[in-house]
C-alpha cells in the first residue's frame, strides 16, 4: 500500500476494534461531545417551552453522564491500552538504548527480524542489537510514534503495528519505518515475541 511519505510503503491496517468498548474505555470523546449535544438540544427545547426548571434538568443531566463516562474511561484501562502503552514503552526503549527495560518487554522468546537479521535474533541478540546499532553506530537524537494500531490476535495474545519516526543524531533528518509487533500476555505484563520490520523509508523490497 503506496503511502504519502516518500519512499514509504504502509502495510494493510489491522482490524479495528469494537465500537462500544472503544467509545466508553478508550476514546470517550465522541461520546462525551454526543451527550452534551443531546443535552444543549433537550435544554433549549425546554426553554422554549418556557420551562426554565427542565432546560437545567436537560444540562445538569448531560454534565452528569459526561462525568460518569470520563472517570469510567479513566478508570478503566483496556487490555488494547496496555498493549499500545507496552508499545510506546518499547519504541522509547529502543531508541534511549535501555536494556534493563528492554529485559522487562521482551519475552524470553522474542524474534526480531529485519534486514541485518533476516533469520532472526533471539532476546540477547536483539538487546545486543540495540546496544551495537542504536547506541553506537545510529543514536537517536529524538523519536515519535506516528500511529499505532492495536488488535485481538487471541486469547491473551495481541498484535500492534507502528509507525515510527526517528531523527539520528548524526544525520538530523528524520526517518520512518512500520513495525509489526506480537505480544503475549505474561501474568500482568505484555510482552513482544516477535518484531518485524514491515516498511524502511527508502529500502525498496522486503526490509
Amino acid at each position: 500500500m503506496q503511502s504519502t511519505v516518500p519512499g514509504l510503503n504502509d502495510p494493510p491496517p489491522l482490524p479495528e476494534p469494537s465500537m462500544l468498548p472503544a467509545l466508553l474505555f478508550e476514546q470517550p470523546w465522541l461520546l462525551l461531545a454526543a451527550v452534551l449535544l443531546v443535552a444543549l438540544l433537550g435544554s433549549m427545547w425546554q426553554r422554549r417551552a418556557g420551562s426554565m426548571k427542565g432546560a437545567f434538568t436537560w444540562l445538569a443531566g448531560g454534565l452528569m453522564v459526561c462525568g460518569a463516562v470520563y472517570v469510567t474511561a479513566r478508570l478503566v484501562v483496556t487490555e488494547r491500552e496496555r498493549v499500545a502503552m507496552a508499545t510506546n514503552d518499547l519504541v522509547g526503549a529502543t531508541a534511549g538504548v535501555n536494556a534493563a527495560r528492554l529485559q522487562e518487554l521482551l519475552d524470553p522468546s522474542v524474534r526480531l527480524t529485519y534486514f541485518r537479521a533476516a533469520g532472526g535474533l533471539d532476546k540477547a541478540g536483539t538487546i545486543a542489537a540495540v546496544e551495537r546499532e542504536i547506541g553506537q553506530l545510529y543514536k537517536v537524537k529524538d523519536w515519535m510514534v506516528q500511529e499505532l494500531q492495536v488488535a485481538e490476535d487471541g486469547p491473551g495474545r495481541m498484535k500492534t503495528q507502528v509507525r515510527v519516526r526517528i531523527t539520528p543524531a548524526d544525520w538530523n533528518f528524520p526517518h520512518i519505518s512500520w513495525w509489526a509487533i506480537d505480544w503475549k500476555k505474561s501474568g500482568e505484563a505484555w510482552r513482544a515475541t516477535s518484531i518485524r520490520s514491515l516498511s524502511i523509508q527508502f529500502m525498496s523490497g522486503t526490509p
